[in-house]
């Protein structure tokens, strides 16, 4: 019987498709500008999507998100 699936080992489950497109480009080295830029959106939208992410994945920067999102 496999372990029930938690927030910690399956984290990638918790964020829409959008916030994966944000943090494809974060891992990139992308900035907030330049994330907005690639997505034709404002940099307010991504810092928006950056703060639900850090919510869902209990981390308080992009780099912790990154570091979580790798593991």
């Amino acid at each position: 019987m496999d372990p029930p699936m938690t927030a910690a080992s399956q984290p990638a489950r918790l964020l829409t498709p959008r916030e994966h497109e944000v943090m494809h480009w974060v891992k990139q080295g992308k900035s907030n500008w330049e994330t907005a830029q690639i997505l034709g959106c404002v940099e307010q939208t991504v810092k928006k999507h950056l703060q639900h992410i850090y919510r869902k994945l209990g981390v308080e920067n992009r780099m912790a998100a990154a570091n979580v999102l790798r593991a």
